[in-house]
C-alpha cells in the first residue's frame, strides 16, 4: 500500500509544471531506470545492460591487440638490486569489428586483473620501465 502511494506521489511531482525542468529530468531519469526504486527488476535490467555494453566496448576497442610482455633483468651485487623491465607499448586492435568479436577477447574483457594499480603487493612484472634501485 505504501510503494503505491510512493509510486503516485513521484509521478505527480514527475507531471508537474511547476517544479524545475532539472527536477523534472532527474525524477524522469530515476523512474526510466528504476521505477522510483520500487522495481528491482528494471534497476537489474539497466545493470546487465550496462555490464554487456562495457564488455562489448573493450572487445571492440578497449583491449590491446596482444598481451603485453613484460622481461626484467636483474643485477644482485652485495645489498643493491638494480632492476630493468622492458615491455613493449600497446598497439590498438585493428581489422574488421568482426575478427574483434573472439571468445579469446571476450574472456580477457571479462575477467578481473589479479593485481590492481594502488593495491599493496603488486607482482613482479608490473614494475614500471625505469630502472628500480632497491636497497
Amino acid at each position: 500500500m505504501s510503494e503505491e502511494l510512493h509510486y503516485g506521489e513521484m509521478e505527480m511531482r514527475r507531471h508537474a509544471h511547476d517544479i524545475p525542468r532539472s527536477e523534472r529530468a532527474l525524477l524522469t531519469t530515476y523512474w526510466a531506470l528504476s521505477g522510483y526504486g520500487l522495481r528491482a527488476s528494471r534497476a537489474l535490467g539497466w545493470l546487465l545492460g550496462g555490464m554487456a555494453t562495457t564488455v562489448l566496448l573493450m572487445m571492440l576497442w578497449g583491449l590491446p591487440k596482444d598481451d603485453p610482455r613484460p622481461q626484467s633483468t636483474g643485477t644482485l651485487t652485495g645489498r643493491r638490486l638494480t632492476l630493468t623491465t622492458i615491455g613493449a607499448e600497446p598497439v590498438n586492435p585493428d581489422g574488421p569489428y568482426r575478427e574483434r568479436l573472439s571468445a579469446k577477447r571476450f574472456e580477457k574483457s571479462s575477467t578481473t586483473p589479479r593485481w590492481l594499480p594502488g593495491s599493496l603487493n603488486p607482482p613482479s612484472s608490473v614494475w614500471p620501465s625505469s630502472p628500480c634501485v632497491a636497497g
